[in-house]
């Protein structure tokens, strides 16, 4: 797992799913200076991100978690439905409480 504290790169989150397969998770977080510039380049890098996952390994769970409430991830997120698809990735939306949703 990276350590996103020292701009590591690597997984995010790597873990097992109750049915005990393996879920790797890219993970932005909030915009701050420009943000819909920001937030567009993060995404995009989040894409990357599930392009290389599944080339290491094809049968990987993938994700990406995002924060909720986003407008630019969420717009853009909606525009990728396709490439999700096709590459066979979730969204997980982290709201402020903490609660996640999957998409």
């Amino acid at each position: 797992m990276s350590n996103t504290e020292n701009r590591e790169q690597g997984k995010d989150i790597e873990a097992t799913t109750p049915a005990g397969k393996t879920l790797w998770i890219s993970v932005k977080g909030f915009p701050e200076k420009s943000a819909n510039t920001q937030a567009r380049h993060w995404f995009s890098q989040a894409l990357f991100d599930m392009i290389l996952y599944k080339a290491e390994n094809h049968n990987a769970q993938l994700g990406i978690g995002l924060p909720d409430g986003v407008s630019t991830y969420l717009n853009l997120g909606s525009r990728i439905s396709w490439f999700k698809e096709a590459c066979g990735f979730n969204f997980f939306w982290v709201s402020q409480d903490g609660k996640v949703r999957k998409e």
